[in-house]
């Protein structure tokens, strides 16, 4: 049994990206060449757009840290 204080995954962002990857999976056109096979454009922006994402959360996470601190 985990204790409730635990995270579930140790690599929330791994595990965010990698759900990234399953959502929107790599596929091979032409018959399955992968010399020719390149990223999906729909892939390339569901990680920019989190990783945006992730960044605005860090900078409102910092800015609350550092408030806490300034109080202190």
């Amino acid at each position: 049994m985990t204790s409730t204080n635990e995270p579930e995954n140790p690599h929330p962002f791994r595990g965010s990206i990698d759900a990234i990857d399953a959502a929107h999976p790599l596929k091979s056109p032409w018959h399955y060449d992968q010399s020719i096979t390149g990223p999906r454009l729909d892939r390339l922006d569901a990680k920019a757009t989190y990783f945006v994402d992730y960044i605005e959360y860090l900078e409102h996470r910092i800015a609350a840290l550092e408030a806490q601190i300034g109080k202190n």
